[in-house]
């Protein structure tokens, strides 16, 4: 499993959710994504249809991301965006912020179904 989390206004993830989407798609991949800043509900289903990701399971923020939330997905998380934690096939968690390798997410999903 992938969660990937995501802000419409965060530039760098912006910029990769179209690759997201593609990969998603081509890889059949068991992927997440919550989106984590205040924007209109509707606007980012508009959104998430436009980058085909809409046919996976997407979560919405309605409010600010808190820091409890943070808290509870990670402790050391600062909030920032793109995050993504990888979760294998035995359990074990891997976390990374920042834009996507999709080559090397691309090994890690072949090792992990």
């Amino acid at each position: 499993m992938i969660v990937h989390f995501w802000g419409v206004t965060c530039g760098p993830c912006m910029s990769e959710m179209p690759r997201w989407g593609q990969f998603a798609n081509a890889n059949h991949a068991n992927v997440v994504f919550i989106q984590v800043d205040d924007a209109p509900k509707a606007n980012v289903r508009n959104l998430a249809a436009r980058l085909q990701i809409d046919k996976f399971r997407n979560y919405y923020s309605n409010t600010q991301f808190d820091e409890r939330m943070r808290y509870e997905v990670n402790r050391q998380w600062q909030g920032e965006t793109p995050y993504t934690i990888l979760i294998g096939k035995n359990g074990d968690q891997s976390v990374f912020s920042g834009t996507a390798n999709f080559k090397k997410l691309s090994l890690w999903l072949r090792n992990n179904q």
